[in-house]
């Protein structure tokens, strides 16, 4: 938004190129640009490229507990899944199941790759405080096998953000766009199932990825579930369009 809101008190600029669409809002705000800016055929976005994000190595966002996590994923994860649902004019409505679920995402590839993360780019995501509760160190994340501590630790934030995924159960349903609901759905099932790993496995000597052959079961199952869910919403918001 600081893009956005310098245009308004002054900065000069032929071309703006914003990730969201209220930035875009304010600018319309202000009679800086067209109401009509997102009425062409592309809908005002010139790209629709994945977003990367570089980080440095260490532990500069000092994660010393869950709210430092959130907070690191309020500006990693979070936007992107919002920059998605924009891109296909969803309700900001769905933010909050967005953020849920791109949060949830994201501690648990975390987790995955907690021991690959240290070895190879010195980055600890794990917060200090749950290291500190269950007794076991930074030290170990970089060892070939969890400890009995980190074992914990590690299963403790797969039970917490367990609970994060589910605050996005009614995410698919609340999407319009059918492939995007689906896209979610089959997400979300592929992280579930990813929780279990890491309630069962040591991810640091132990298998906690899904194969290609996984993928396709779950994704094929997720889609079934998920197009009867849509079934069920259709139906219901028929019924409510009749009302």
């Amino acid at each position: 938004g600081d893009q956005s809101r310098a245009v308004v008190d002054g900065l000069e600029a032929d071309y703006v190129h914003f990730s969201v669409s209220s930035d875009v809002t304010r600018l319309v705000d202000n009679d800086l640009v067209a109401e009509d800016w997102n009425a062409g055929p592309n809908k005002g976005i010139v790209s629709t490229s994945i977003v990367v994000f570089g980080v440095p190595k260490g532990n500069p966002d000092n994660i010393q507990d869950w709210d430092d996590l959130m907070n690191y994923c309020s500006y990693s994860a979070m936007p992107v899944g919002r920059y998605v649902l924009d891109v296909h004019g969803e309700d900001r409505a769905t933010w909050p199941a967005n953020d849920a679920l791109c949060a949830a995402l994201q501690i648990i590839n975390h987790l995955q790759d907690c021991q690959k993360d240290f070895r190879t780019l010195d980055r600890v995501y794990i917060p200090q405080d749950a290291l500190d509760a269950s007794g076991a160190r930074i030290e170990d994340i970089g060892k070939d096998a969890s400890s009995p501590a980190l074992l914990a630790c590690i299963r403790g934030l797969a039970k917490r953000t367990r609970a994060l995924l589910a605050e996005s159960d009614p995410f698919p349903q609340l999407i319009d766009d059918y492939r995007l609901a689906m896209e979610v759905t089959v997400i979300r099932t592929y992280a579930q199932r990813l929780l279990t790993f890491l309630d069962t496995r040591d991810p640091l000597s132990e298998k906690v990825h899904l194969g290609k052959a996984g993928f396709a079961a779950l994704g094929a199952g997720a889609l079934v579930k998920g197009t009867l869910g849509r079934l069920t919403r259709n139906g219901v918001k028929a019924r409510a369009a009749q009302d």
